[in-house]
This record gives structure tokens, C-alpha cells and sequence, in this order.
């Protein structure tokens, strides 16, 4: 399953770097990866809406806009 997120607030490879670090703790997360402001989280097994947002939001002064299951 992937989910495409998009995220107000990334300026810079730290920034991406902070967020795929802190989701790559999660056992049901296989893979992080960033195009522009949309980070495509690819899991193993579904993972709430609401622990993305708060996980992504408590790295720093990020805002997610949308978050969205791919088809």
C-alpha cells in the first residue's frame, strides 16, 4: 500500500531526512521516499491517517494538506 502525503513546511534535505527517519521506526512502513513536497510512504500494512499526520507534524513546523491512498 502507498500513500501520498503532502506536506506544507520541507525546505531543505534535513528536513526530509528528519520525517523518513521517524517514520522508518514503524515496523509497517517499508520505504520513504520524497517528490518535491509529496512524501510516498509505501507500508506493509495499513497505518492510521492520524499517526502519519502526528509523526510528521512533531518534526518540526510542518503542516500536512492531503494525504492520499494510491490506487
Amino acid at each position: 500500500m502507498e500513500k501520498h502525503i503532502k506536506i506544507d513546511g520541507l525546505k531543505c534535505r534535513h528536513c526530509r531526512n528528519d520525517i523518513q527517519d521517524v517514520l522508518m521506526t514503524y515496523p509497517c512502513v517499508e520505504w520513504v521516499q520524497f517528490e518535491e513536497d509529496v512524501l510516498i510512504l509505501t507500508l506493509n500494512e495499513d497505518m492510521k491517517d492520524d499517526e502519519i499526520i502526528e509523526n510528521i507534524e512533531n518534526c518540526g513546523n510542518y503542516k500536512v494538506v492531503e494525504i492520499k491512498v494510491a490506487s
